[in-house]
């Protein structure tokens, strides 16, 4: 049975790793953007596969190399692991010990569970792409989660009669290094430093990390600054909206809960109440039926 197992993965596999390799090619040639590199700020152009592993803080200049190599070979461990009969072999003991189940619930688990290896396999082909979005979830969240205090401070410094550019720097030594926002921020810095213009420093660290928070705050920041008008305004504005945002979405959020707990009421909570409560009175139902019938039958 391998070889049939050979037979109907190989195929599926080869067009994996053909589609990914002109995937790669393809976004390669596509859209390009300028970053401010870490040796310094120097930009340079950046396409579709290249922007995509940047986004998410992958932005080693053999990224993408890696990118395509990783997922060619975690598709072929998955295509090895199919054949080789291990994961169709551990979906049969998932099988076997579901159909000790009695009842129609063992047949529908067993059922479940076949899918189980395919599901394993599939993950193993993604795992590339599944930790590079992942890591850019993570990278947004953080970017989102610091962006609203860091313009407040930055806000508070500039009515201070603290400069733009001092301003950063002076959040950037009391913050997390580590942060994803403040290493975007050191980049920004970097790009001053190296001769850029701030509207066009801020135009590439809007670019960089394309979150639409950060986009917003730095498109008002290039206006500000081509208008001539106060940025301090404009950064205290800025993270006013950004709290009210927050506050709405986790209103929407919190909203929406008692329809997303529907679902696992149902399925979970219910039918163990269900049996708890009907249970006994359901049992002692059948004890008296049994009871009439052996004393009608004697």
């Amino acid at each position: 049975m391998t070889w049939v197992w050979g037979i109907l993965v190989a195929p599926l596999a080869a067009g994996t790793v053909f589609g990914a390799v002109a995937w790669g090619r393809r976004a390669w040639a596509r859209e390009r953007l300028y970053e401010g590199g870490g040796n310094g700020g120097s930009a340079r152009p950046q396409r579709g596969l290249r922007r995509w592993l940047s986004r998410a803080g992958v932005r080693s200049p053999v990224a993408p190399l890696f990118f395509v190599v990783a997922m060619c070979a975690s598709v072929l461990v998955a295509v090895l692991l199919t054949v080789g009969g291990l994961l169709p072999g551990w979906g049969r003991d998932l099988e076997s010990g579901a159909s000790l189940i009695p009842g129609p619930a063992g047949a529908l688990f067993g059922s479940i569970l076949v899918a189980g290896p395919w599901i394993m396999a599939f993950a193993v082909a993604a795992a590339p792409w599944l930790w590079v979005r992942a890591r850019r979830r993570r990278r947004v969240t953080g970017v989102e989660a610091d962006l609203p205090i860091t313009l407040e401070l930055l806000a508070t410094l500039s009515e201070a009669g603290v400069g733009f550019d001092s301003a950063v720097e002076r959040v950037l030594r009391s913050s997390d290094a580590s942060r994803p926002l403040a290493e975007e921020l050191q980049i920004f810095q970097r790009d001053l430093l190296a001769g850029a213009r701030r509207t066009e420093a801020l135009a590439r660290l809007s670019h960089r990390v394309d979150v639409g928070a950060l986009t917003g705050v730095t498109s008002a920041l290039i206006q500000a600054d081509q208008i001539g008008s106060g940025i301090s305004e404009v950064l205290r504005t800025q993270s006013e909206d950004l709290r009210q945002f927050r506050r709405e979405r986790a209103l929407a959020k919190a909203e929406a809960l008692e329809v997303k707990l529907v679902f696992p009421l149902v399925l979970c909570f219910l039918p163990g109440l269900f049996v708890a409560v009907v249970g006994p009175s359901f049992y002692q139902f059948v004890q008296l039926i049994d009871g009439i019938i052996r004393g009608s039958s004697g």
